[in-house]
């Protein structure tokens, strides 16, 4: 499965991608909304962990335009951010997860095997 990490810290950006790939994930990132939507239609991503705070737009102006597009409809998202719910739920709903940041390791993995499990 392909994760695509949308998150402005790079340091939080990468310590995940790579934490997903020793996981067994593909994994990639990028750090705004712009770059991150471009990123996960090229990269046919299966699922989004997404930040709500980004340099150029909100998290949910990502999410609404990756859900507005045919080719990403279908993707997982999982909110990781350190916006409070009730605030992310205003302007998106549409998440598989919310997670606080920070994250634990045991919370992210379970909220990616919750996305992908059979429905």
């Amino acid at each position: 499965k392909s994760i695509v990490v949308i998150d402005d810290a790079p340091d939080l950006a990468a310590s995940v991608a790579v934490l997903l790939e020793l996981e067994g994930y593909i994994a990639c990132y990028a750090m705004t909304g712009a770059a991150g939507t471009d990123l996960v239609s090229r990269s046919s991503a299966d699922a989004v962990l997404l930040d709500y705070m980004l340099p150029d737009m909100t998290g949910a102006d990502v999410a609404i335009a990756l859900r507005a597009d045919p080719a990403t409809r279908k993707v997982h998202i999982i909110m990781c951010t350190g916006t409070a719910e009730g605030t992310v739920r205003e302007r998106f709903s549409d998440y598989h997860a919310f997670l606080a940041k920070p994250v634990a390791h045991a919370d992210l993995m379970r909220s990616l095997d919750l996305a992908f499990a059979p429905h």
